[in-house]
C-alpha cells in the first residue's frame, strides 16, 4: 500500500466510523487493495447519508481535518451528489452520496479490510468495482477492470455483466455490455 494515500484514507475511515456513516471505499485505492497496487493521488468513497444530514456531515468532517474544496460545498453536492474535500496534507477526498439500490447494496456488501494496524476500512467488492469502472469506462478504468478480473479470476463474472447491462441501457451504451464481457474474458 506504499503508493496509496494511506494517512488520508485512515483519517477518512476514522471520521466516517466515528460519525457512523455507512460507506464503501472505491476508486484507485479500492482497486489497489483488490488487485495490483497502483499509484493514486486521492481517496474516493460512496457514502449513505440523506440530504438532510449533509450539513452536519460536513461540519463533523471539518472537525476531523477534512475541509471542503468547493466554495459552496452543499450546493455543489446537491447538484452533483458529490462532496469534494481535502485533508491537511493536501490530498483530495471525493465522497459520492449514494442514492441507487446498487450503491446501497455496494455499501452493505463492502468488506472490512485492515489497511493499517488498528484501522479497518470498508472496501467495495471486486464485483462492485468492476461495475463502477464499466460505468466510467475511461482507459484507466478498463485497465483496472483487467487487473481486478485477473487477480480475482475465481469469481463468477456473469452476474456482474448482467447487472451492468441495466446501467448500459440507462446510459444508452448497450454495446458496452459485449465490450465488458470481452474484456473480462481476455483477462481471465
Amino acid at each position: 500500500m506504499a503508493d496509496l494515500p494511506l494517512v488520508t484514507l485512515q483519517r477518512l475511515v476514522r471520521a466516517l466510523d466515528q460519525i457512523q456513516v455507512p460507506y464503501a471505499v472505491i476508486g484507485g485505492v479500492a482497486v489497489s487493495i483488490r488487485s495490483v497496487p497502483r499509484f493514486t493521488k486521492d481517496v474516493d468513497a460512496v457514502i449513505w447519508v440523506g440530504e438532510s444530514g449533509w450539513d452536519t456531515l460536513l461540519e463533523k468532517l471539518n472537525k476531523q481535518g477534512l475541509k471542503a474544496r468547493a466554495t459552496d460545498p452543499i450546493g455543489f453536492a446537491r447538484h452533483n451528489r458529490l462532496l469534494l474535500l481535502v485533508d491537511e496534507d493536501g490530498v483530495e477526498v471525493d465522497l459520492s452520496f449514494g442514492a441507487l439500490p446498487f450503491e446501497e447494496e455496494m455499501i452493505r456488501n463492502a468488506e472490512p479490510i485492515e489497511i493499517s494496524p488498528g484501522c479497518t476500512a470498508s472496501i467495495a467488492t471486486a464485483e462492485a468495482l468492476v461495475i463502477m469502472k464499466a460505468i466510467a469506462w475511461r482507459n484507466k478504468d478498463k485497465l483496472d477492470i483487467q487487473e481486478i478480473v485477473s487477480i480475482n479470476h475465481n469469481l463468477d463474472w456473469n452476474p456482474v455483466v448482467g447487472r451492468f447491462a441495466e446501467y448500459a441501457e440507462l446510459l444508452e451504451v448497450p454495446e458496452r455490455v459485449t465490450e465488458l464481457q470481452d474484456l473480462i474474458d481476455a483477462s481471465l
